[in-house]
Formats: C-alpha cells, sequence, structure tokens
C-alpha cells in the first residue's frame, strides 16, 4: 500500500530521494490547480524531483494544504496525469491631469449633496418582476453570440466616445442610453448568460472593457435590488462613464506595472473630479450621473475618495458601483498581484463589508447575482468530478446551476445543450473546492489582499 509522503521540511530526512524516472515528461502546474479527490497514476515531485506524493493516492485537502504551509508555490505531474487531476486541456478559451482645472462642479455638487435626497424612487415595476428565470437551462449559444457581437461593437462605440469627449467636443448620450437599454433588454430573457459573458471578456481588461462589464455587473445588481427598468438603466449609463477621467491621468501612471508612491495615488484620486468636465459634453442623459460617478470612489466608512464621504451621504447607485468595480478590480491583476479567483474576491467582498468599506446589502445583492462561487468560475464537487459555474440560485448562494465538464477521471464531458447540467440544490452534490481559471495565473486571497486594495 502506498502512503503520502508530506512536503519536505526543513529537516532533510523528512524528504524523499525518489527520483522521477523520466524528467521529460513532467509538467509544471500550480498547487491550486490541483482537484480534490483525484486519483494518480503517476507520482507528484517538487521542482527539485523530490517525491511529495506517489502514484496511486489521492489528491486531498491536507495534502494541498502541507504544500501551501511549506510554501511550496510549483510541483511537477506527470504530463499523463496533468489533464485528469486539472482543468488544464478541458476548458476551451472563453470567451496627465491638468492642475489647473476647476473645482467648480466639484464644489456645485458638493452643496447639493447636503440639500437633495439621494434616495432612489422607483416609478415602474421592479425590473426583477418581468426577468425571466431560466433555472437548470443552459445558455442559449444563439444569444451568446448575439452578446458576444454587441460586446465587440459596444466597446468600439464607447472607445470613439471617450475619444470625442477627451479630444473637447460634444457626444450625443442618447447612444450611450440606448447601449445600456439594449443589455436591459437581454437581461431580461437572461441576466446569467449577460453577467457570464462579461465575467469572461473582463480579464486583464482595458478602460473600455472595464467601464462595459462595470456596468453589466451593476445593472444586475439593480435588478436583483429591486430597482425599476428606468432606474436599471440610468445605474447602467452611470456604469458606462464613471471612469473617463482615467482617460486624463498620464499613461506611465495608469500603465504603471509597479506599485504607485502615495503622491502618484493622489492623481489618481482625483479622476472622479475629471469625469465631471467630460460628462458636460455629454448630451442627454439623466442630471444625476455626475454625481453619481462623482460618488462612486467613496465608501460607506468614509475611508473613500475624493471627499471622504460616509455612508449617508453616497448615493445608493454609487454604493452599487463601487461594489462592482471593486469586485472588477479584484479579479483583475495589479502591479503587486495577479487577479483574485472570482471565489476569493467574493470572500474578499464579504470581509470589507464587514468593516463598511462597501455596502454590505449591495455586496449582499452581489451575492445572490453571482453566488459565493461566481457565475462563470469553475469549482470540483463531492463526486471528484469538475464543473463551470452556469446560473446562480438566489438565496442559496452555496449551492449554484452547474455544469459538469470532466468526469471524476478527469475525461471531459460534452457540454452542448443541457448535458452536465446540475442544480446542486436539487443534487446530493456538494461544492468541495473553487478552481482557478484554466490558463490564467489567478491566486486566493492572502492576508495582506485588503489592505492593499489598489483600484
Amino acid at each position: 500500500m502506498t502512503t503520502v509522503t508530506e512536503p519536505p521540511a526543513e529537516s532533510t530526512n523528512q524528504i524523499t530521494t525518489d527520483a522521477p524516472a523520466d524528467e521529460s515528461r513532467l509538467v509544471q502546474l500550480r498547487p491550486e490547480d490541483l482537484i480534490i479527490g483525484r486519483e494518480l497514476h503517476f507520482p507528484i515531485f517538487d521542482s527539485e524531483n523530490r517525491l511529495l506524493l506517489s502514484e496511486g493516492n489521492v489528491i486531498t485537502d491536507r495534502f494541498k494544504q502541507l504544500l501551501h504551509e511549506r510554501k511550496i508555490r510549483a510541483i511537477l505531474v506527470h504530463q499523463e496525469d496533468a489533464d485528469a487531476v486539472t482543468l488544464a486541456g478541458s476548458v476551451d478559451g472563453v470567451t496627465g491631469i491638468d492642475e489647473t482645472f476647476s473645482h467648480q462642479l466639484a464644489e456645485r455638487l458638493d452643496s447639493l449633496i447636503d440639500v437633495e435626497s439621494l434616495l432612489v424612487t422607483n416609478t415602474g415595476v421592479a425590473a426583477r418582476s418581468r426577468t425571466v428565470r431560466n433555472g437548470s437551462k443552459a445558455y442559449n449559444s444563439k444569444l451568446c453570440e448575439v452578446l458576444l457581437q454587441q460586446n465587440r461593437t459596444s466597446e468600439d462605440a464607447l472607445g470613439n466616445m471617450m475619444q470625442t469627449a477627451l479630444q473637447g467636443d460634444s457626444v450625443d448620450g442618447s447612444n450611450i442610453s440606448q447601449m445600456a437599454a439594449s443589455y436591459l433588454t437581454h437581461m431580461s430573457k437572461d441576466v446569467d448568460s449577460v453577467v457570464a459573458l462579461a465575467s469572461q471578456t473582463g480579464q486583464d481588461a482595458d478602460l473600455v472593457q472595464h467601464s462595459l462589464n462595470m456596468s453589466l455587473l451593476s445593472m444586475a445588481i439593480g435588478i436583483e435590488s429591486g430597482l425599476d427598468e428606468a432606474n436599471v438603466r440610468t445605474l447602467g449609463i452611470c456604469g458606462l462613464v464613471s471612469d473617463w477621467g482615467m482617460m486624463r491621468i498620464p499613461a506611465l501612471l495608469r500603465q504603471a506595472k509597479r506599485r504607485l508612491t502615495p503622491a502618484e495615488m493622489v492623481q489618481i484620486k482625483k479622476h472622479p473630479i475629471v469625469v465631471l468636465e467630460l460628462l458636460e459634453r455629454i448630451s442627454g442623459i439623466p442630471k444625476i450621473v455626475p454625481m453619481v460617478c462623482y460618488q462612486v470612489h467613496e465608501s460607506p466608512n468614509g475611508s473613500g475618495y475624493p471627499r471622504g464621504r460616509t455612508h449617508q451621504g453616497i448615493h445608493q447607485f454609487a454604493l452599487i458601483l463601487h461594489v462592482a468595480d471593486a469586485f472588477m478590480a479584484l479579479t483583475s491583476p495589479r502591479p503587486f498581484r495577479p487577479p483574485l479567483m472570482p471565489y476569493s474576491a467574493m470572500e474578499c467582498l464579504l470581509k470589507m463589508s464587514q468593516s463598511k468599506s462597501v455596502d454590505a446589502k449591495v455586496v449582499r445583492s452581489l451575492l445572490h447575482v453571482l453566488s459565493l462561487f461566481p457565475i462563470g468560475s469553475f469549482v470540483a464537487l463531492s463526486d471528484g468530478s469538475a464543473a463551470r459555474v452556469l446560473r446562480s440560485n438566489g438565496r442559496e448562494y452555496t449551492k449554484p446551476i452547474v455544469q459538469k465538464l470532466q468526469d471524476a477521471s478527469g475525461k471531459p464531458i460534452f457540454t452542448e445543450d443541457n448535458r452536465g447540467v446540475i442544480d446542486l440544490t436539487q443534487s446530493h452534490l456538494t461544492i468541495v473546492q473553487a478552481i482557478p481559471t484554466p490558463g490564467r495565473d489567478e491566486i486566493r486571497m492572502s492576508d495582506d489582499i485588503l489592505s492593499h486594495m489598489d483600484r
């Protein structure tokens, strides 16, 4: 009977020295990629060819924990085992500031915030009541193709409008309003597929993609929060334009591959004020949009910018956009860290809500929209199979609807139509592990992520 060899400790007498028979057939993987419950047909070694786990054993949570405790960041797995014990190969590609700018607009908004109500009132029925609930139905491939093409068209149009405003010319806001309205129509038919596409195309997103994806995620939160269609559209418009001020930030700062200095962060934190000037060049958008865009980076506990306002002084739309922006930022790479796994990003937001860095009610709505294991992310199930999260299950946020990609042996499963789709509220299966996106250097949340949030 084979036994598990613990990862090497400091004492050399605990290291197993069995060398691999054929090093040319070993591939390097991250411990995070291993799926609990999968059986090995070949041994696993560390980067110095020391045996970690012998053939015939099953990958356990304890084994992965030991690797983490011993700070083993890379392992060597036989190439015939690589596809069976990870998701590798089983998932197709998814698809400078002018210091003289005026503060008059910001001062005017500050005075309005002190006298105007920041609460949102519906004038129509909640958009949620008109949204189709698709249950355990797979995504409609034709709708996905339409959405993918619309995303490309929208990104081009949005990028052109940004440049037009930056050059000092006027922008027809009706085009932005129509863009938000069109996505709302798609969301009424299948909000999950719209959110899934946003999460897939949002990886390593540029400013245009980030704006579009933040808008879509915010609209989904707005629907879940009970807003009517007019308010959801306005929220979407705010998401599309709220970060335009970043175009005035020097490219050397926006694209820096390092952590910014405190002085440089001061420049970044001016972009909510800069956006007010750009929004004056957009005709036909709701009057509330500038106020919301001005406040997107404010935090309920007063730690945000540009004015450090607390919860009572922040518009509801801004609280929603703040959470959507944070989730997009956490799942995107930063100079000081790779992107977080979607599960870890959700975990991070839940912890941030405890300190009131973000609004707890909005995070709860996001949890219902995406589930604890967000739509589009990957998980391992209790039978050893691997799956992609297909749909949320409302308040059953630990039991989303998933679609299997691999069986317990690592064999790919055909995923067209409804094959492999499982509603975990109706199944004995449970999620035992969140898995990084194949081909993407995602990490779990570390202890210092919260203190190094840099959006």
